[in-house]
């Protein structure tokens, strides 16, 4: 079958068309094939055991721990022995300056008239709360040498209150006596309480 100069021009140009020409089409830009994952090299990590952690966190702590407590007991036991051996502590006495000194009886008497208020005031702080209290409270002293009270103890014969012996007592640490000739002296003033009617 014989094809005319046309028909096979014809026929070319639909092969062309259909195979198109490397040179008519669009290039396309070429992709790079996908890169292969790369590998890991970071080490795997063991999985994580928190009681392995506190144990490792807590044995140095341990040890330290131990250690002061030991460090302590030993002081404790060290202060412990060196009490135990230590002698008894003895009881200094001091020495008590013997009364031989000697005031003017007046004068005693106008200090002791000069405090009668306060003493008053004791007895009557106690009558608010005990009316009828009555009765003799006698005062002893010691007067130093400088004339300053060393020593004041108030004893009741026929009232017996503590709290008025004691109020007394406070009293008479705050006397002041003319210095006595000869050293100290040791006086009795007797006290007499009764209700104002």
């Amino acid at each position: 079958m014989k094809f005319s100069a046309f028909k096979r021009l014809l026929l070319l140009a639909l092969v062309v068309f259909a195979v198109g020409c490397e040179s008519c089409q669009e290039e396309k830009p070429v992709e790079p094939p996908p890169k292969p994952p790369e590998p890991d090299l970071a080490v795997k990590e063991e999985p994580v055991d928190p009681l392995k952690e506190a144990k490792e966190d807590a044995e140095p702590k341990a040890e330290e721990l131990a250690v002061l407590t030991g460090d302590t007991a030993r002081a404790a036991a060290a202060e412990i022995e060196a009490a135990a051996n230590k002698p008894p502590k003895r009881n200094i006495v001091k020495k008590v300056e013997k009364p031989t000194g000697q005031i003017d009886p007046k004068d005693l008497k106008k200090v002791f008239n000069r405090h009668l208020g306060a003493m008053k005031k004791c007895y009557e702080r106690e009558l608010k709360k005990n009316p009828g209290l009555e009765g003799k409270v006698v005062l002893t002293v010691v007067i130093k040498s400088d004339g300053k009270v060393g020593r004041a103890n108030a004893k009741g014969k026929s009232l017996r209150n503590a709290r008025v012996n004691d109020c007394i007592e406070r009293e008479a640490r705050g006397m002041k006596f003319p210095k006595p000739k000869g050293g100290s002296v040791i006086v009795n003033n007797p006290y007499t309480f009764t209700p104002d009617i």
